[in-house]
């Protein structure tokens, strides 16, 4: 039939799943701190400590949980 899936195909469905939430979490981290090092970076240079800093560290925990967001929505859709 069309709609049998294999338990092997079953089980690489899964891990492709779980693997992408699984990146979420990376995702997070790596922005955050990427943006924390740019925006004091930045500051440094501009002497606005700690202005940059901040704004930059918001917009990527604000950008990290909408990725999130997608991710698992789109996990949940599959």
């Amino acid at each position: 039939m069309a709609g049998d899936v294999t338990p092997d195909e079953a089980q690489k469905r899964m891990l492709r799943r779980t693997m992408r939430v699984f990146a979420v979490g990376w995702l997070m981290v790596i922005a955050v701190i990427g943006f924390w090092l740019v925006g004091n970076y930045v500051d440094r240079r501009l002497d606005t400590r700690p202005i940059a800093t901040i704004v930059l560290t918001v917009l990527a925990v604000a950008g990290g949980v909408w990725q999130s967001y997608r991710t698992i929505m789109g996990v949940l859709k599959d």
